[in-house]
Parts: structure tokens; C-alpha cells; sequence
């Protein structure tokens, strides 16, 4: 029998294009320990929430619909936000970042915010905020940015 030689596998690894690594878009933790994780691979946005290693919801998006629904910052106002519009089925998942402008600590707040379509409008479910004492990431895309 014929081994491969260590090398040529660290070789292979190296070379070998990451066609499969999904894209941190979003994360974060909630005060309860629940996770909200975005990752983007292959044209499409896959949204997670729950706890570690139990998910209890999730749900993929079409990444330029996702980004068209998405509104833009008009560079008005105190606030200077981001945001990206996931959808699954009647239900919209806004996963925001927003900064105060005119605070002299600029503290940006982190989170999800849940609407409810019902006959075209838009109707508040809850928001979930990041805990600012665990990791968060936010790498939105760039078509998003001010």
C-alpha cells in the first residue's frame, strides 16, 4: 500500500481553494446566550438564532434581494446606521448597527429587529440587542455602507 507523504498534503491544503468557507456577515450574543450568526456563501445569506450548538430558527435569502429590500442611510439625523433586511415568510429579520453621532463616546448599539407583515405593512414583533460584553461581528455589505 502506497502513503502520501505529509507534505503533499499541507501542500494540497494550501493551494486548495476555500470554494466552501461561509462569510461571516453577522454575530452576536443576546443577554439570554442566544446567538444570532449571518454567513453568506454562494449568493445566498443563511440567518441562525439560538442557543450554541441549538438552533431554533433558520432560514436562507437570496443575497441581492436581501440587499435591494435593505435601506440605505441618507446621511440625515443623529444616527449614523446600517442595515441588512433578511425575510422568511411573513416575517422580516433587520439586523442593524447604529451609532450616535452626537454622543462624545459614540456608542453603537448592535441587534435584530422583528416585523410581522400583515396586508403589505410592517408591524413590530421584538428586538434583540447584542450584549456588548461578548464578541460581536458586523461586516455588512458593502453596497450597504454610507
Amino acid at each position: 500500500m502506497k502513503t502520501v507523504k505529509p507534505y503533499w498534503l499541507l501542500i494540497l491544503l494550501v493551494f486548495a481553494p476555500s470554494v466552501h468557507a461561509d462569510k461571516l456577515i453577522f454575530f452576536c450574543t443576546n443577554a439570554q446566550g442566544k446567538q444570532v450568526r449571518v454567513t453568506e456563501q454562494g449568493g445566498k445569506f443563511r440567518y441562525r438564532f439560538g442557543k450554541p450548538g441549538r438552533t431554533e430558527l433558520m432560514f436562507e435569502n437570496d443575497r441581492q434581494q436581501a440587499v435591494d429590500r435593505s435601506p440605505r442611510w441618507g446621511g440625515i439625523g443623529r444616527d449614523l446606521w446600517t442595515n441588512l433586511v433578511l425575510q422568511n415568510g411573513h416575517y422580516q429579520y433587520t439586523l442593524f448597527s447604529s451609532t450616535d453621532r452626537l454622543s462624545p463616546r459614540q456608542k453603537t448599539v448592535y441587534g435584530v429587529t422583528v416585523h410581522r407583515l400583515v396586508n403589505g405593512e410592517e408591524r413590530y414583533v421584538t428586538q434583540v440587542k447584542c450584549s456588548k460584553k461578548r464578541k460581536i461581528v458586523a461586516d455588512f455589505p458593502e453596497e450597504l455602507m454610507f
